[in-house]
């Protein structure tokens, strides 16, 4: 059974159910946010398909869950890329609920290997095979409507596990799980679209533009690097402070220890140029201006407790660990 013969029977199934008919289909836009972001990589056509003709559905189609349409998908994979990674950059998420990802496997550059679908949860080191191909999950899924398998709560999900675990095995073929806590054990092909081989660092001294920084594997590996900017944002305190760079190709926020700006080339509106470690942090340069807003505001107020909570939040902000890098040498641009 081919995609579109699968989701006609999932239409048909979700009308006898008197379940709403899905809808929101992908627009143009989204789905060549998502197709850019992933190159090399690609998305397999069986997933274009269901998204062009809806994102919402109301009919667990997702193993037991609802879609999660593709723009939140795509947040999820770069926010997971830019924590280090906790599952292969080929596998992208087509639902989330409670800590629980489904994903589909992408296409290479040149292959059509990808197209799986895959499940697994938070904090959980093993993912499972769900179906060999997203029509032949969907057509289970519908069958599982028929069955008595699924039930309409307060979301749609699985009513009778063991029941669904058998009709799935029928129709799509055997399960089988990968340990992801071990990277020298998945298949090659995850290893090789996850870029799991040695990065080659970043050439001492070069100039890095941080739009490019940011999706090297260089820096998630944690190749020092160079970047040059000029700081648009500055928290400061008797141990270094927090800057924002700004190089016109992106922004990233940067630890600046006392110690290592000892010509005080770093104030705000300077253009410098940062030797640079990776921290491990994220960005949160908007947080702290609301943060900034509250404190401000309840002085205002006269709310010395208010004000005293945000002047907390604050400070916990300086932590270098935070921070997306530390510099670890910091000299004026030259411009």
């Amino acid at each position: 059974m081919d995609i579109e013969q699968a989701i006609e029977q999932f239409l048909d199934c979700q009308a006898r159910h008197g379940l709403p008919a899905p809808s929101d289909p992908i627009s143009d836009r989204d789905l060549g946010a998502v197709a850019k972001a992933i190159a090399p990589m690609r998305l397999p056509d069986e997933i274009v398909t269901l998204w062009r003709r809806f994102q919402a559905e109301d009919g667990a189609l997702a193993d037991g869950y609802e879609l999660t349409p593709a723009k939140y998908g795509l947040r999820y994979w770069q926010q997971d890329i830019d924590s280090g990674g906790t599952w292969p950059m080929c596998l992208f998420p087509i639902a989330y609920e409670s800590h629980s990802f489904v994903w589909i496997e992408l296409h290479g550059a040149s292959d059509l290997d990808g197209g799986a679908i895959w499940k697994g949860n938070y904090g959980i080191d093993a993912i499972t095979l769900v179906s060999p191909s997203l029509a032949g999950l969907v057509s289970a899924v519908a069958e599982g409507w028929d069955a008595g398998v699924f039930g309409r709560h307060f979301h749609s999900f699985v009513d009778d596990d063991e029941k669904w675990g058998d009709l799935l095995r029928e129709r799509v073929g055997p399960s089988r799980s990968v340990d992801l806590s071990d990277r020298h054990a998945w298949p090659e092909r995850w290893k090789l679209l996850s870029q799991l081989e040695e990065p080659q660092p970043f050439p001492a001294g070069q100039v890095i533009p941080i739009g490019k920084l940011r999706s090297s594997p260089a820096w998630r590996g944690s190749s020092p690097a160079t970047i040059e900017g000029e700081v648009t944002g500055l928290m400061g305190m008797g141990e270094g402070c927090r800057v924002v760079v700004d190089d016109g190709s992106g922004r990233l926020e940067v630890w600046v220890p006392t110690k290592t700006d000892r010509f005080g080339d770093v104030h705000l509106g300077s253009a410098v140029q940062l030797q640079i470690v990776r921290a491990g942090g994220t960005p949160k340069e908007a947080e702290i201006r609301h943060m900034q807003q509250a404190a401000n505001d309840a002085l205002r107020r006269g709310d010395m407790a208010a004000a005293q909570r945000a002047g907390i939040e604050l400070i916990t902000s300086f932590d270098p660990k935070v921070a997306e890098a530390t510099a670890t040498s910091v000299r004026r641009a030259r411009r």
